[in-house]
Parts: C-alpha cells; structure tokens; sequence
C-alpha cells in the first residue's frame, strides 16, 4: 500500500500563471556558478549555499532556483520507486538522474534546507487545480524561515506539464507561500501542517468555503507541532490517525494515508508486544536463576557460612525479579497465541 501510494504522487501541474521573479537576482545570479562538482550529493549543494549566503531568506532562495533550475518533472520517475524509500535514497537518484515527481521535489529540497539550517518538512496532501480537487495527491514543503512557517512547492514552482512534456518555468507563487494563501491550493493530509490558527476541514476545502473556519475554536499549531517533534514515532502516528479522521475523509488517497498510519500503528504495536514479552521473558529467567542459586546454596547447608542480610538479598532478588516479570506480562495488549499461553 505504501508504494502504491507514492506512485500516486505524480504530482502534474498545470494552467500555472508564471510571475517574474520578485527580487533575489544575486542569489540567482551565484547560484548558476555553483560548480558540477557540487551538486553531486545534497551535501555538496549545502555546503555551496552556506559559503556564499548568510540569512536564511537566501539560503531558502537557493535551495529552491537551484531545484527548479535543475531538475526536471518526468512521469518515468515514478516507475522507478521499487519500495518505500528512504530520503537519501530519494535524493541519490534524483541528484543522479536530475529528474523526478513531487515525491523527489519536496524531498530534495528539504534535505538540503535542512542541511543550510533551514528547519523542513516534506507535506504529504492533495491540490486543487482550476477549481477542482485533482484525483491525484501531492507533496510539498514547509520551511522554518526567520522565525516564520512558509510553504514551498518546487514541483509547481519549476513549471508545468503539457501534452505530456514538462515546460520548464520559474513560478514564484510557490517560493516562501504564506499558510493563508496556499490552503486555497493545497491541502495537507494532516491538518497540522497547515499552520493555521484555524484549519480548513476537508469539507471547505472542496466546496471553497474557507471563512467558515474562522468561527472555530483557536489551534494552538506551534504548541502541537512541538509535542509531535518531541513524541515518539508510535505517539505521532496516534496523533496524525486522530487530527486527520477529524478534519474528514473525502477521497480515496486519504483513507490510503490513513490505512498506512493504522498499520505502521499495528507494526509499532507488535513490537511493543515483543520488546515487552522478552522482557519479562529475561526477569522471569533471572528470578529463576536468583532462586535456583538460593537452593543450591541451601541443599550444600549453607556453606560457606555467609550473613543473614546476604541469604535475605538472594530471597528478596528473586521475587523482584519474578513479580517485575508478572507485572510486564500484565501490561501486554492483545498478545498473540504464543505468548498467550506463556502467560497464563
């Protein structure tokens, strides 16, 4: 399900408005100077970056014309994605090949802003396109510039499709997006990412009824998107399944989404199974040892003779270690056959 999925990102574009690039000529101009041997791995690109620009605003401008410079939108792409990748995976190939869907876009350009000190996530969602929700998802950024979330979508940003041959063209709606503006366009699975203080339901989105959310309760987004950067995989997950079945289920490639996360959930759920099984497994066979070693010492009469505290800490070990092991067992949800039976 997952592959499947990221075929779906083929991301096509089209009916863009092009708009002449609003300042940033330097950052243009030094970015085509970057030598070949820097644009080998992301590192190389980062570190080009970090030599020749200090404030964030042109890093984030240099990773982005950089892109849309130089890679170039092909439907083969996603043909060549055999199993669910890794990003620097996404990035080898797409640096190798100098072509890509969104999946290579936004991924690209998030390792190398965050590699320039550019805090950056790849957002996961669908678009609206003249209109009408396209029956295909999409993937962009978001990017923590001078202390503000804005949005980046490279895919757009680098140009358009059109009877099937990619026309490359700088569109520089999609450079440092604010949140209000491309929710119009993009919609993300999980409303977090939207960073708005009140979110767009799946519902508006389709219907374009965006002033609707104003009348609800205020979302604390900063607060939420610290708790999701310090939880742990399984409590994101948890929270991601819950934030987007609020806000609605209205297509096909949601409920996708949504069938990934419930079973990355099962598969963390299986190993906290296991971790918490062995576990108790190891207590219980330590309590065991803990005790066979107090009755090895008494069938040899206690000797050598030693002090009552040392007999009582043996006797004392050996429950801990046993009830520790019970306790453990306790907590394990929906254990399988086998362990099951270990634990009656």
């Amino acid at each position: 399900m997952k592959l499947l999925l990221i075929a779906a990102f083929i991301c096509v574009s089209v009916g863009l408005w092009a708009q002449k690039p609003a300042g940033y000529t330097r950052v243009g101009r030094i970015m085509s100077q970057i030598p070949d041997s820097s644009t080998a791995t992301a590192d190389g690109i980062a570190l080009y970056i970090n030599s020749n620009f200090v404030s964030q605003s042109e890093k984030s401008r240099a990773v982005f014309i950089w892109i849309v410079r130089n890679i170039s939108y092909s439907f083969d792409s996603m043909f060549s994605v055999h199993a669910y990748p890794k990003p620097e995976e996404i990035t080898r190939r797409i640096l190798n090949t100098r072509t890509g869907v969104c999946l290579h876009y936004a991924s690209l350009f998030v390792e190398i802003a965050n590699r320039v000190g550019i805090r950056s996530y790849v957002i996961q969602g669908y678009v609206k396109q003249q209109g009408r929700v396209a029956p295909i998802p999409h993937m962009w950024c978001a990017g923590y510039v001078d202390s503000v979330w804005y949005l980046f979508d490279p895919t757009w940003g680098a140009g358009y499709v059109s009877g099937g041959r990619f026309v490359r063209e700088l569109n520089n709606t999609y450079f440092m997006a604010k949140p209000e503006n491309l929710i119009r366009s993009h919609m993300p699975f999980d409303p977090l990412w939207q960073f708005l203080t009140h979110p767009v339901t799946a519902e508006e989105f389709y219907k374009g009824n965006y002033r609707n959310a104003l009348r609800r309760n205020y979302f604390n987004y900063a607060d939420t998107l610290k708790a999701y950067e310090d939880a742990a995989e399984y409590e994101r997950a948890m929270a991601a399944a819950r934030r987007i079945e609020s806000n609605g289920v209205k297509n096909s490639f949601t409920e996708a989404k949504l069938r990934i996360i419930r079973n990355d959930l099962e598969n963390y759920r299986n190993k906290l199974r296991v971790d918490q099984f062995n576990t108790a497994v190891n207590y219980f066979n330590a309590g065991v040892a803990e005790m066979n070693r107090f009755v090895a010492y008494g069938n040899n009469q206690f000797l050598p003779e030693t002090d009552t505290l040392r007999i009582i800490h043996m006797l004392d070990s050996a429950e801990y270690l046993l009830n520790a092991s019970a306790e453990i067992l306790k907590k394990i949800e929906n254990p399988d056959v086998g362990q099951a039976g270990s634990i009656m």
